[in-house]
């Protein structure tokens, strides 16, 4: 599953090209979160014509689910904010909450804020922007942090979806150019 966040959403609503290509071409199902739609209803709100903007906001919603909060995503976003603000690293509520929700869901986070979401440990992203692939941060930043070689198992590296061969050669390429060592005992 492909989870919009408020940014992609918003490149829709804008008629961003790229973007709706981006949705046409995804098998996976997609999904928002209410999050997202009380973002974009805030936005439109502010805008200089709030009607016109909440009709075609409504209208978008109208054409994929709403995910909201359950127990699950609840505890996810309590220990992910905890584990953040341990490390200095806080993240805004919204942000937190669309995170959680994905982790629940298993599911991949379609958006363009790479900057926010890469401190959340397990979240796979992918920027629907950019046009990136995949990518899941948190390996690369937890070699940084913890200054030594992160070891990852063949499982670690299947569970990620990719584009093609050449996205797969080259995610592997820039693990081991990091210093990751991969063990393909099973």
């Amino acid at each position: 599953m492909r989870i919009l966040d408020t940014d992609v959403c918003i490149e829709i609503l804008r008629h961003n090209g790229r973007v709706i290509s981006r949705r046409r071409a995804t098998l996976d199902h997609v999904a928002t979160t209410w999050i997202t739609a009380a973002e974009l209803y805030y936005g439109a709100a502010k805008s200089r014509t709030p009607q016109q903007k909440a009709e075609a906001v409504t209208e978008f919603l109208s054409t994929l689910p709403g995910l909201g909060l359950n127990e699950r995503s609840a505890q996810r976003f309590g220990n992910i904010k905890a584990d953040l603000e341990q490390i200095g690293q806080g993240l805004a509520d919204a942000d937190l909450l669309i995170g959680a929700i994905c982790l629940a869901h298993n599911a991949i986070l379609a958006t363009g804020n790479l900057r926010h979401y890469e401190r959340i440990k397990g979240l796979t992203i992918e920027d629907w922007i950019r046009g990136y692939v995949l990518y899941n941060f948190y390996f690369f930043n937890l070699q940084k942090s913890l200054q030594a070689p992160l070891r990852l198992t063949l499982e670690d590296i299947s569970r990620r979806p990719y584009k093609n061969l050449a996205d797969l050669e080259h995610f592997l390429a820039a693990l081991v150019q990091g210093g990751a060592q991969i063990n393909a005992e099973c």
